[in-house]
């Protein structure tokens, strides 16, 4: 898993690179930045054919987060502060 952390940071550095290079740069940079990404593509659909239960197991916790609304909970509370503090301020 750390391969991948290390790969997905990669390809955040390329595009910012991106961003920052000048207009002669920027194709290059972007050929480097897709080849980064089709490379991360392939690692994690490797990964799934090798290890189907991990990505399974990680969806399930995610499912669960949002069906419990766990995930959602700072959100509607932060919602909440917002909306009477609109209110008082009628």
């Amino acid at each position: 898993m750390a391969n991948l952390m290390q790969l997905s940071r990669e390809c955040d550095q390329i595009a910012a690179e991106f961003y920052n290079s000048d207009a002669n740069t920027k194709k290059m940079v972007y050929k480097n930045w897709l080849k980064k990404v089709k490379l991360t593509a392939n690692y994690i659909d490797n990964l799934k054919k090798n290890t189907p239960d991990f990505f399974a197991k990680r969806k399930k916790v995610a499912l669960s987060l949002a069906s419990s609304g766990e995930g959602r909970g700072k959100s509607r509370k932060s919602r909440g502060k917002v909306g009477t503090k609109l209110l008082l301020n009628l």
